[in-house]
């Protein structure tokens, strides 16, 4: 997952917003324990969610950026994943991602207006790293 996606641009549009009501350093410590939630929950996910098979629905290319639709099957489920990509350094890379309609950018960003309406910086900060402290305890499971 890290050599093909850019969790850095994927956090940095999701919580750019947020972050003109934050200070410079506030910003930067959302920034990388988002990240970092960001690809430990991807990787956990991959594991848990191993595809029997998918099937390539095809892309739309324009420029610089592109999208790519599949499906993927597991057990008797059917999950609708489209990948958005930007070419960087002559490499695609993963800048956002759509599974059963749900974007992944969108999701976040609701998720953390919901929280911030209520509670404070801070204790945004304290429940995502008690989610990533969550993930790196669990057991990986086959």
């Amino acid at each position: 997952m890290n050599r093909v996606t850019d969790f850095e641009k994927i956090s940095r549009t999701t919580i750019k917003i947020f972050c003109e009501k934050l200070s410079p350093e506030e910003c930067e410590e959302f920034n990388r324990v988002f990240q970092k939630l960001l690809q430990i929950s991807s990787i956990k996910k991959l594991g848990r969610y191993r595809a029997d098979r998918f099937d390539y629905l095809g892309e739309e290319v324009d420029g610089e950026t592109a999208v790519v639709r599949t499906i993927a099957y597991y057990k008797k489920d059917e999950i609708h994943l489209d990948y958005y990509l930007e070419r960087m350094d002559g490499a695609w890379m993963i800048v956002n991602y759509v599974s059963d309609d749900v974007d992944t950018i969108r999701n976040y960003k609701k998720q953390f207006s919901r929280i911030l309406r209520k509670e404070s910086f801070r204790q945004l900060i304290d429940r995502l790293e008690r989610k990533i402290a969550d993930y790196e305890n669990e057991d990986d499971v086959d």
